[in-house]
Protein backbone atom coordinates (compact mmCIF):
# COMPACT_ATOMS: atom_id res chain seq x y z
CA UNK A 1 0.00 0.00 0.00
CA UNK A 2 1.54 3.28 -1.13
CA UNK A 3 0.39 5.62 1.65
CA UNK A 4 2.46 8.46 0.18
CA UNK A 5 0.45 8.27 -3.04
CA UNK A 6 -2.79 8.27 -1.06
CA UNK A 7 -1.61 11.28 0.94
CA UNK A 8 -0.92 13.23 -2.28
CA UNK A 9 -4.49 12.62 -3.41
CA UNK A 10 -5.89 13.52 0.00
CA UNK A 11 -9.64 13.92 0.23
CA UNK A 12 -10.17 15.10 -3.36
CA UNK A 13 -11.08 11.74 -4.96
CA UNK A 14 -14.06 11.25 -2.65
CA UNK A 15 -15.05 14.93 -2.71
CA UNK A 16 -15.19 14.76 -6.52
CA UNK A 17 -17.27 11.60 -6.31
CA UNK A 18 -19.66 13.25 -3.87
CA UNK A 19 -19.93 16.13 -6.33
CA UNK A 20 -21.83 13.78 -8.63
CA UNK A 21 -24.48 13.33 -5.94
CA UNK A 22 -24.79 17.10 -5.62
CA UNK A 23 -24.90 17.58 -9.39
CA UNK A 24 -27.60 14.97 -9.97
CA UNK A 25 -29.65 15.97 -6.93
CA UNK A 26 -28.97 19.65 -6.11
CA UNK A 27 -30.41 21.20 -2.95
CA UNK A 28 -29.81 24.94 -2.37
CA UNK A 29 -29.85 24.81 1.45
CA UNK A 30 -27.54 21.78 1.74
CA UNK A 31 -24.16 22.34 3.48
CA UNK A 32 -22.45 20.13 0.89
CA UNK A 33 -23.85 22.15 -2.04
CA UNK A 34 -20.79 24.14 -3.15
CA UNK A 35 -22.22 25.30 -6.47
CA UNK A 36 -25.40 27.36 -6.65
CA UNK A 37 -28.40 25.10 -7.13
CA UNK A 38 -31.26 26.53 -9.15
CA UNK A 39 -34.44 25.87 -7.20
CA UNK A 40 -35.30 23.17 -4.69
CA UNK A 41 -35.04 19.60 -5.88
CA UNK A 42 -38.23 17.84 -4.94
CA UNK A 43 -38.16 16.07 -8.23
CA UNK A 44 -38.67 12.36 -8.60
CA UNK A 45 -36.77 12.33 -11.90
CA UNK A 46 -33.62 13.62 -10.18
CA UNK A 47 -34.09 11.22 -7.27
CA UNK A 48 -34.69 8.28 -9.60
CA UNK A 49 -31.68 9.06 -11.78
CA UNK A 50 -29.42 9.41 -8.73
CA UNK A 51 -30.71 6.16 -7.23
CA UNK A 52 -29.97 4.37 -10.49
CA UNK A 53 -26.48 5.88 -10.82
CA UNK A 54 -25.55 4.74 -7.32
CA UNK A 55 -26.83 1.24 -8.06
CA UNK A 56 -24.79 1.36 -11.28
CA UNK A 57 -21.63 1.79 -9.21
CA UNK A 58 -22.46 -0.96 -6.73
CA UNK A 59 -23.82 1.15 -3.88
CA UNK A 60 -26.78 -0.12 -1.89
CA UNK A 61 -29.05 2.63 -0.65
CA UNK A 62 -32.76 2.36 0.02
CA UNK A 63 -33.23 -0.41 -2.52
CA UNK A 64 -31.07 -3.40 -3.41
CA UNK A 65 -30.99 -4.98 -6.88
CA UNK A 66 -29.51 -8.38 -7.64
CA UNK A 67 -29.77 -11.07 -10.29
CA UNK A 68 -30.53 -14.71 -9.48
CA UNK A 69 -32.21 -17.64 -11.13
CA UNK A 70 -35.98 -17.71 -11.11
CA UNK A 71 -37.11 -20.18 -8.45
CA UNK A 72 -39.88 -21.37 -10.77
CA UNK A 73 -37.76 -21.51 -13.93
CA UNK A 74 -34.14 -22.18 -12.85
CA UNK A 75 -32.58 -21.71 -16.29
CA UNK A 76 -33.74 -18.07 -16.37
CA UNK A 77 -32.07 -15.15 -14.61
CA UNK A 78 -34.39 -12.63 -12.99
CA UNK A 79 -34.01 -9.22 -11.37
CA UNK A 80 -34.73 -9.26 -7.64
CA UNK A 81 -35.54 -6.12 -5.68
CA UNK A 82 -35.01 -6.21 -1.93
CA UNK A 83 -35.23 -3.61 0.85
CA UNK A 84 -32.29 -1.27 1.15
CA UNK A 85 -29.43 -0.74 3.56
CA UNK A 86 -28.55 1.54 6.43
CA UNK A 87 -25.29 2.04 8.30
CA UNK A 88 -26.15 0.11 11.47
CA UNK A 89 -27.09 -3.54 11.53
CA UNK A 90 -30.60 -3.46 13.05
CA UNK A 91 -33.54 -1.33 14.11
CA UNK A 92 -32.59 -2.12 17.71
CA UNK A 93 -29.20 -0.48 17.19
CA UNK A 94 -30.90 2.79 16.26
CA UNK A 95 -32.78 2.70 19.58
CA UNK A 96 -29.55 2.28 21.57
CA UNK A 97 -27.80 5.55 22.37
CA UNK A 98 -24.58 3.65 23.12
CA UNK A 99 -24.54 2.70 19.43
CA UNK A 100 -25.99 5.84 17.84
CA UNK A 101 -23.76 8.29 19.74
CA UNK A 102 -20.46 7.04 18.24
CA UNK A 103 -22.23 6.54 14.90
CA UNK A 104 -23.37 10.17 14.87
CA UNK A 105 -19.86 11.20 15.84
CA UNK A 106 -18.19 9.41 12.92
CA UNK A 107 -20.72 10.80 10.45
CA UNK A 108 -20.06 14.36 11.64
CA UNK A 109 -16.30 13.83 11.60
CA UNK A 110 -16.25 12.39 8.09
CA UNK A 111 -18.36 15.21 6.65
CA UNK A 112 -16.08 17.68 8.43
CA UNK A 113 -12.79 16.26 7.15
CA UNK A 114 -14.21 16.12 3.63
CA UNK A 115 -15.96 19.49 3.47
CA UNK A 116 -14.11 21.83 5.85
CA UNK A 117 -13.02 24.97 3.96
CA UNK A 118 -9.49 24.39 5.20
CA UNK A 119 -8.38 20.78 5.20
CA UNK A 120 -8.27 19.89 8.94
CA UNK A 121 -5.11 18.30 10.30
CA UNK A 122 -6.07 15.36 12.50
CA UNK A 123 -2.56 14.80 13.74
CA UNK A 124 -0.64 11.63 14.39
CA UNK A 125 -2.61 10.59 17.46
CA UNK A 126 -5.40 8.43 16.07
CA UNK A 127 -7.33 8.74 19.35
CA UNK A 128 -7.44 12.55 19.19
CA UNK A 129 -10.97 13.92 18.82
CA UNK A 130 -11.79 16.44 16.13
CA UNK A 131 -13.36 19.77 17.00
CA UNK A 132 -16.34 19.29 14.69
CA UNK A 133 -18.42 22.43 13.97
CA UNK A 134 -22.11 22.31 14.87
CA UNK A 135 -23.20 22.31 11.23
CA UNK A 136 -21.73 18.83 10.72
CA UNK A 137 -23.07 17.57 14.04
CA UNK A 138 -26.51 18.63 12.82
CA UNK A 139 -25.93 16.83 9.54
CA UNK A 140 -25.06 13.66 11.46
CA UNK A 141 -28.26 13.88 13.53
CA UNK A 142 -30.25 14.38 10.34
CA UNK A 143 -28.74 11.33 8.65
CA UNK A 144 -29.22 9.13 11.71
CA UNK A 145 -32.84 10.26 12.11
CA UNK A 146 -33.56 9.32 8.48
CA UNK A 147 -31.77 5.97 8.77
CA UNK A 148 -33.72 5.26 11.96
CA UNK A 149 -36.99 5.77 10.09
CA UNK A 150 -35.72 3.80 7.09
CA UNK A 151 -34.60 0.88 9.29
CA UNK A 152 -38.17 0.52 10.55
CA UNK A 153 -39.49 0.49 6.99
CA UNK A 154 -36.88 -2.10 5.95
CA UNK A 155 -38.26 -4.57 8.50
CA UNK A 156 -41.84 -4.23 7.19
CA UNK A 157 -43.19 -7.58 6.04
CA UNK A 158 -40.01 -9.38 7.05
CA UNK A 159 -40.40 -13.08 7.80
CA UNK A 160 -37.86 -15.85 8.15
CA UNK A 161 -36.47 -16.45 4.68
CA UNK A 162 -39.02 -18.32 2.63
CA UNK A 163 -38.60 -18.23 -1.17
CA UNK A 164 -42.33 -18.58 -1.74
CA UNK A 165 -43.26 -15.68 0.56
CA UNK A 166 -40.56 -13.46 -0.98
CA UNK A 167 -41.59 -14.12 -4.58
CA UNK A 168 -43.86 -11.42 -6.00
CA UNK A 169 -43.77 -10.69 -9.74
CA UNK A 170 -44.35 -6.98 -10.34
CA UNK A 171 -44.26 -4.93 -13.51
CA UNK A 172 -42.98 -1.36 -13.68
CA UNK A 173 -46.60 -0.21 -13.66
CA UNK A 174 -47.24 -2.21 -10.47
CA UNK A 175 -44.21 -0.64 -8.83
CA UNK A 176 -45.26 2.84 -9.93
CA UNK A 177 -48.64 2.36 -8.25
CA UNK A 178 -47.03 1.20 -5.03
CA UNK A 179 -44.14 3.69 -4.99
CA UNK A 180 -45.05 6.75 -7.09
CA UNK A 181 -42.23 8.80 -5.53
CA UNK A 182 -39.80 7.08 -7.92
CA UNK A 183 -39.76 6.77 -11.70
CA UNK A 184 -38.78 3.11 -11.87
CA UNK A 185 -37.86 3.15 -15.53
CA UNK A 186 -35.35 5.93 -14.79
CA UNK A 187 -33.98 3.96 -11.84
CA UNK A 188 -33.40 0.87 -13.96
CA UNK A 189 -32.10 2.57 -17.11
CA UNK A 190 -29.58 4.53 -15.06
CA UNK A 191 -28.51 1.40 -13.18
CA UNK A 192 -28.18 -0.99 -16.13
CA UNK A 193 -25.56 -1.12 -18.89
CA UNK A 194 -26.92 0.19 -22.21
CA UNK A 195 -27.07 -3.33 -23.64
CA UNK A 196 -29.45 -4.58 -20.91
CA UNK A 197 -33.17 -4.00 -21.27
CA UNK A 198 -35.45 -3.43 -18.33
CA UNK A 199 -37.22 -6.74 -17.58
CA UNK A 200 -40.98 -6.86 -18.06
CA UNK A 201 -41.32 -8.33 -14.56
CA UNK A 202 -39.23 -7.92 -11.43
CA UNK A 203 -39.29 -10.22 -8.41
CA UNK A 204 -39.99 -8.03 -5.38
CA UNK A 205 -39.32 -9.64 -2.00
CA UNK A 206 -41.57 -7.37 0.08
CA UNK A 207 -44.09 -5.29 -1.93
CA UNK A 208 -45.21 -3.53 1.28
CA UNK A 209 -41.73 -2.09 1.54
CA UNK A 210 -42.31 -0.11 -1.65
CA UNK A 211 -45.48 1.41 -0.20
CA UNK A 212 -43.82 2.58 2.98
CA UNK A 213 -40.58 3.64 1.30
CA UNK A 214 -42.54 5.92 -1.00
CA UNK A 215 -44.40 7.43 1.96
CA UNK A 216 -41.13 8.01 3.80
CA UNK A 217 -39.45 9.62 0.79
CA UNK A 218 -42.37 11.97 0.24
CA UNK A 219 -42.29 13.01 3.91
CA UNK A 220 -38.52 13.66 3.89
CA UNK A 221 -36.83 16.89 2.82
CA UNK A 222 -34.62 16.84 -0.30
CA UNK A 223 -31.72 18.05 1.86
CA UNK A 224 -31.97 15.01 4.13
CA UNK A 225 -32.19 12.63 1.19
CA UNK A 226 -29.14 14.21 -0.43
CA UNK A 227 -27.16 13.90 2.82
CA UNK A 228 -28.24 10.26 3.24
CA UNK A 229 -26.98 9.41 -0.25
CA UNK A 230 -23.75 11.29 0.42
CA UNK A 231 -23.19 9.37 3.65
CA UNK A 232 -23.91 6.07 1.86
CA UNK A 233 -21.10 6.92 -0.56
CA UNK A 234 -18.75 7.99 2.25
CA UNK A 235 -19.39 4.71 4.08
CA UNK A 236 -18.49 2.70 0.99
CA UNK A 237 -15.45 4.61 -0.23
CA UNK A 238 -14.15 6.48 2.83
CA UNK A 239 -11.67 3.80 3.83
CA UNK A 240 -10.03 4.08 0.39
CA UNK A 241 -8.66 7.52 1.34
CA UNK A 242 -5.34 8.36 2.97
CA UNK A 243 -4.85 7.82 6.70
CA UNK A 244 -5.71 11.41 7.68
CA UNK A 245 -9.08 11.37 5.98
CA UNK A 246 -10.09 7.79 6.69
CA UNK A 247 -9.10 7.89 10.35
CA UNK A 248 -12.59 8.68 11.79
CA UNK A 249 -14.03 5.66 9.97
CA UNK A 250 -11.19 3.46 11.16
CA UNK A 251 -11.66 4.63 14.73
CA UNK A 252 -15.36 3.79 14.54
CA UNK A 253 -14.90 0.41 12.86
CA UNK A 254 -12.02 -0.67 15.07
CA UNK A 255 -13.42 0.59 18.37
CA UNK A 256 -12.09 3.28 20.73
CA UNK A 257 -8.91 1.37 21.53
CA UNK A 258 -8.37 -0.05 18.07
CA UNK A 259 -5.30 0.39 15.91
CA UNK A 260 -5.23 1.58 12.30
CA UNK A 261 -6.11 -1.14 9.83
CA UNK A 262 -3.42 -3.60 8.81
CA UNK A 263 -2.96 -2.35 5.26
CA UNK A 264 -1.49 -5.66 4.13
CA UNK A 265 -4.77 -7.33 5.05
CA UNK A 266 -6.75 -4.49 3.47
CA UNK A 267 -4.78 -4.77 0.22
CA UNK A 268 -5.02 -8.55 0.00
CA UNK A 269 -8.74 -8.42 0.78
CA UNK A 270 -9.36 -5.72 -1.82
CA UNK A 271 -7.36 -7.61 -4.42
CA UNK A 272 -9.47 -10.70 -3.85
CA UNK A 273 -12.68 -8.65 -4.01
CA UNK A 274 -11.58 -6.77 -7.14
CA UNK A 275 -10.09 -9.55 -9.26
CA UNK A 276 -11.13 -12.81 -7.56
CA UNK A 277 -10.59 -14.96 -10.64
CA UNK A 278 -7.00 -13.79 -11.10
CA UNK A 279 -6.23 -14.52 -7.44
CA UNK A 280 -8.02 -17.86 -7.77
CA UNK A 281 -5.97 -18.76 -10.84
CA UNK A 282 -2.65 -18.25 -9.07
CA UNK A 283 -3.86 -19.92 -5.89
CA UNK A 284 -4.95 -23.03 -7.80
CA UNK A 285 -1.72 -23.02 -9.78
CA UNK A 286 0.29 -22.96 -6.56
CA UNK A 287 -1.56 -25.40 -4.30
CA UNK A 288 -4.14 -27.45 -6.22
CA UNK A 289 -2.67 -29.74 -8.89
CA UNK A 290 -4.89 -31.64 -11.31
CA UNK A 291 -4.32 -34.92 -9.47
CA UNK A 292 -5.74 -33.31 -6.33
CA UNK A 293 -8.81 -32.38 -8.36
CA UNK A 294 -9.15 -35.99 -9.54
CA UNK A 295 -8.73 -37.37 -6.00
CA UNK A 296 -11.37 -34.99 -4.60
CA UNK A 297 -13.74 -35.89 -7.44
CA UNK A 298 -13.34 -39.59 -6.67
CA UNK A 299 -14.22 -39.03 -2.99
CA UNK A 300 -17.33 -37.04 -3.92
CA UNK A 301 -18.44 -39.65 -6.46
CA UNK A 302 -17.97 -42.45 -3.91
CA UNK A 303 -20.13 -40.65 -1.38
CA UNK A 304 -22.82 -39.93 -3.95
CA UNK A 305 -22.98 -43.63 -4.82
CA UNK A 306 -23.14 -44.49 -1.12
CA UNK A 307 -26.00 -42.06 -0.57
CA UNK A 308 -27.88 -43.46 -3.57
CA UNK A 309 -27.46 -47.03 -2.29
CA UNK A 310 -28.69 -45.90 1.12
CA UNK A 311 -31.84 -44.45 -0.42
CA UNK A 312 -32.51 -47.83 -2.03
CA UNK A 313 -32.10 -49.65 1.28
CA UNK A 314 -34.23 -47.46 3.58
CA UNK A 315 -37.50 -49.27 4.25
CA UNK A 316 -39.05 -46.08 5.68
CA UNK A 317 -38.92 -44.38 2.27
CA UNK A 318 -41.94 -44.98 0.05
CA UNK A 319 -41.27 -45.69 -3.62
CA UNK A 320 -42.29 -42.21 -4.79
CA UNK A 321 -39.93 -40.44 -2.37
CA UNK A 322 -37.12 -42.90 -3.03
CA UNK A 323 -37.37 -42.34 -6.77
CA UNK A 324 -37.34 -38.56 -6.32
CA UNK A 325 -34.31 -38.65 -4.01
CA UNK A 326 -32.33 -40.85 -6.38
CA UNK A 327 -33.25 -38.62 -9.33
CA UNK A 328 -32.19 -35.51 -7.45
CA UNK A 329 -28.87 -37.08 -6.49
CA UNK A 330 -28.30 -38.02 -10.12
CA UNK A 331 -28.79 -34.37 -11.12
CA UNK A 332 -26.34 -32.93 -8.58
CA UNK A 333 -23.69 -30.70 -10.19
CA UNK A 334 -20.35 -30.89 -8.39
CA UNK A 335 -17.80 -28.10 -8.68
CA UNK A 336 -14.34 -28.73 -7.35
CA UNK A 337 -11.47 -26.36 -6.69
CA UNK A 338 -12.44 -23.36 -8.80
CA UNK A 339 -15.04 -21.94 -11.14
CA UNK A 340 -14.82 -23.44 -14.63
CA UNK A 341 -17.17 -20.91 -16.19
CA UNK A 342 -17.83 -17.18 -16.07
CA UNK A 343 -14.76 -17.15 -16.33
CA UNK A 344 -12.78 -20.39 -16.26
CA UNK A 345 -10.25 -19.73 -13.51
CA UNK A 346 -7.84 -22.27 -14.95
CA UNK A 347 -7.66 -20.41 -18.27
CA UNK A 348 -5.73 -17.11 -18.57
CA UNK A 349 -7.41 -16.26 -21.92
CA UNK A 350 -10.84 -16.76 -20.35
CA UNK A 351 -9.88 -14.52 -17.42
CA UNK A 352 -8.43 -11.87 -19.76
CA UNK A 353 -11.66 -11.73 -21.74
CA UNK A 354 -13.75 -11.48 -18.60
CA UNK A 355 -11.79 -8.55 -17.12
CA UNK A 356 -11.17 -6.62 -20.32
CA UNK A 357 -13.65 -3.92 -19.26
CA UNK A 358 -11.97 -3.27 -15.89
CA UNK A 359 -9.27 -0.59 -15.84
CA UNK A 360 -6.88 -0.63 -12.88
CA UNK A 361 -3.98 1.68 -12.11
CA UNK A 362 -1.07 1.21 -9.75
CA UNK A 363 -1.26 4.90 -8.81
CA UNK A 364 -5.00 5.32 -8.35
CA UNK A 365 -6.16 3.19 -5.44
CA UNK A 366 -9.39 5.13 -4.86
CA UNK A 367 -10.28 5.07 -8.55
CA UNK A 368 -9.65 1.33 -8.64
CA UNK A 369 -12.25 0.81 -5.90
CA UNK A 370 -14.81 2.93 -7.75
CA UNK A 371 -14.21 1.27 -11.13
CA UNK A 372 -14.29 -2.20 -9.59
CA UNK A 373 -17.60 -1.46 -7.88
CA UNK A 374 -19.08 -0.37 -11.20
CA UNK A 375 -17.57 -3.31 -13.09
CA UNK A 376 -19.07 -5.89 -10.72
CA UNK A 377 -22.47 -4.20 -10.57
CA UNK A 378 -22.64 -4.08 -14.36
CA UNK A 379 -21.45 -7.68 -14.63
CA UNK A 380 -24.28 -8.67 -12.31
CA UNK A 381 -26.91 -6.84 -14.37
CA UNK A 382 -25.61 -8.32 -17.64
CA UNK A 383 -26.63 -11.74 -16.35
CA UNK A 384 -30.14 -10.67 -17.35
CA UNK A 385 -29.04 -11.15 -20.98
CA UNK A 386 -27.91 -14.72 -20.30
CA UNK A 387 -29.17 -18.07 -19.11
CA UNK A 388 -28.15 -19.25 -15.66
CA UNK A 389 -24.57 -20.55 -15.64
CA UNK A 390 -24.72 -23.73 -13.55
CA UNK A 391 -20.97 -24.27 -13.82
CA UNK A 392 -20.04 -20.99 -12.13
CA UNK A 393 -18.83 -21.29 -8.53
CA UNK A 394 -19.79 -18.29 -6.41
CA UNK A 395 -16.98 -18.81 -3.88
CA UNK A 396 -13.40 -17.85 -4.75
CA UNK A 397 -10.83 -20.64 -4.96
CA UNK A 398 -8.89 -19.58 -1.80
CA UNK A 399 -12.05 -19.72 0.34
CA UNK A 400 -11.90 -22.23 3.19
CA UNK A 401 -15.54 -23.25 3.01
CA UNK A 402 -18.04 -25.21 0.94
CA UNK A 403 -21.72 -24.86 0.08
CA UNK A 404 -24.81 -26.42 -1.44
CA UNK A 405 -27.09 -24.28 -3.60
CA UNK A 406 -30.69 -25.51 -3.84
CA UNK A 407 -31.49 -23.12 -6.72
CA UNK A 408 -28.97 -24.91 -8.94
CA UNK A 409 -28.75 -28.22 -7.07
CA UNK A 410 -24.98 -28.07 -6.89
CA UNK A 411 -22.28 -28.81 -4.34
CA UNK A 412 -19.19 -26.60 -4.30
CA UNK A 413 -15.75 -27.22 -2.81
CA UNK A 414 -13.21 -24.42 -3.38
CA UNK A 415 -9.51 -25.26 -3.43
CA UNK A 416 -9.12 -23.42 -0.12
CA UNK A 417 -10.87 -26.18 1.83
CA UNK A 418 -9.05 -28.86 -0.16
CA UNK A 419 -5.86 -28.23 1.83
CA UNK A 420 -4.29 -29.76 4.92
CA UNK A 421 -5.73 -30.74 7.37
CA UNK A 422 -9.01 -31.32 5.50
CA UNK A 423 -7.44 -32.81 2.42
CA UNK A 424 -4.16 -33.51 0.71
CA UNK A 425 -3.56 -35.60 -2.37
CA UNK A 426 -0.71 -37.48 -0.65
CA UNK A 427 -2.69 -38.29 2.50
CA UNK A 428 -3.95 -41.86 2.91
CA UNK A 429 -7.58 -42.38 1.92
CA UNK A 430 -8.79 -42.82 5.48
CA UNK A 431 -7.62 -39.29 6.37
CA UNK A 432 -9.13 -37.68 3.28
CA UNK A 433 -12.42 -39.53 3.65
CA UNK A 434 -12.54 -38.84 7.38
CA UNK A 435 -11.97 -35.09 7.01
CA UNK A 436 -12.98 -33.95 3.54
CA UNK A 437 -15.51 -36.77 3.21
CA UNK A 438 -17.38 -35.38 6.22
CA UNK A 439 -17.60 -31.99 4.47
CA UNK A 440 -18.90 -33.64 1.29
CA UNK A 441 -21.51 -35.59 3.23
CA UNK A 442 -22.59 -32.44 5.02
CA UNK A 443 -23.16 -30.54 1.77
CA UNK A 444 -24.95 -33.43 0.06
CA UNK A 445 -27.28 -33.70 3.05
CA UNK A 446 -28.32 -30.07 2.56
CA UNK A 447 -30.01 -31.19 -0.65
CA UNK A 448 -32.44 -33.26 1.41
CA UNK A 449 -32.75 -31.31 4.65
CA UNK A 450 -35.66 -29.16 5.75
CA UNK A 451 -34.79 -26.46 3.20
CA UNK A 452 -33.20 -28.48 0.38
CA UNK A 453 -36.12 -30.93 0.17
CA UNK A 454 -38.28 -28.08 -1.17
CA UNK A 455 -36.26 -27.87 -4.41
CA UNK A 456 -36.18 -30.44 -7.20
CA UNK A 457 -33.20 -31.77 -9.11
CA UNK A 458 -33.30 -28.92 -11.64
CA UNK A 459 -33.27 -26.27 -8.90
CA UNK A 460 -36.99 -25.51 -9.16
CA UNK A 461 -38.86 -24.56 -6.01
CA UNK A 462 -41.83 -26.91 -5.82
CA UNK A 463 -43.61 -29.35 -3.57
CA UNK A 464 -42.63 -32.60 -5.24
CA UNK A 465 -45.11 -34.55 -3.08
CA UNK A 466 -47.94 -32.68 -4.78
CA UNK A 467 -47.00 -34.52 -7.99
CA UNK A 468 -48.05 -37.87 -6.56
CA UNK A 469 -51.29 -37.51 -8.38
CA UNK A 470 -53.36 -37.12 -5.22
Amino acid sequence: MNEDELAKAGREPLVRRLGQVVQLYPVPESPIQRNKASGATNNKNALSALTGRLLQSGLKTFITLSVFSDINEPSRNMLYLDPGHVGLSSTEDYADVKVTQPYEQVIGEMFYVLYAAKDPAIGKDHTAELNVPQVWKDVAKEVVAFETALSKVITVGNVLFDPEKHYHLLTEADMARRAPSLDWNLVFTNAFPKDVKVPKEIIVAVPEYLDQLSTLVEATSPRTIQLYFAWSMIRKFGESLDLTHRRPLENFNNGPNGKPSDRTMVCSGNTLDTVPDIVSHYFVEAVFPERAHAEAEEIIETLRVTYTNSFRSYNWLDSFTRKGAIEKMKNFVQKIGYSSSGPDDSSPPSIDRFYQGLVLSGRDYFGNQVRAGTFWAQTEFRKLNKKVDRMHMDMNAPTVNAYYSPQSNDINFPAGILQTPMFHVDHPDYLNYGAFGAVVGHEITHGFDNEGRRWDGAGRFRNVSADRGG
